[in-house]
């Protein structure tokens, strides 16, 4: 069985071979992945408790969570959600809407996004 954070790391390490394959839209995919696990990890060692009682929240609500229930600076906060709005907007292009571009650069810029997230949690 894993953990939240094997997950993570899983999704970031798959996003960056997605990546290096030109696999644009599968390593953003992975990258959201690799970030909302993280938070998730978070979440749940705070005892969190989700919608519908669910293990896990929904994507709707993580932004609002990460701002309430994380144990960091609200600066920090703040800059978390934003990344994870950064990256769900960005996999949602990439999962949903197959007429916007999803390139090289957006694919880079949602593994260091999804990074700087991991980095903040200590993942």
């Amino acid at each position: 069985m894993s953990t939240w954070q094997e997950l993570s790391l899983d999704c970031l390490r798959a996003a960056k071979i997605l990546a290096n394959s030109g696999h644009w839209r599968s390593s953003v995919n992975r990258s959201y992945y690799a970030a909302y696990c993280a938070v998730t990890s978070q979440l749940v060692a705070r005892s969190v408790s989700f919608a519908h009682g669910w293990n896990n929240p929904g994507h709707e609500q993580l932004p609002n969570l990460i701002l309430h229930h994380l144990a960091l600076p609200m600066k920090t906060r703040r800059r978390l959600k934003q990344l994870i709005l950064f990256l769900r907007d960005a996999r949602e292009d990439a999962d949903y809407r197959p007429g916007r571009t999803i390139d090289k650069a957006k694919a880079i810029a949602c593994i260091r996004r999804a990074e700087k997230i991991l980095q903040d949690l200590e993942v």
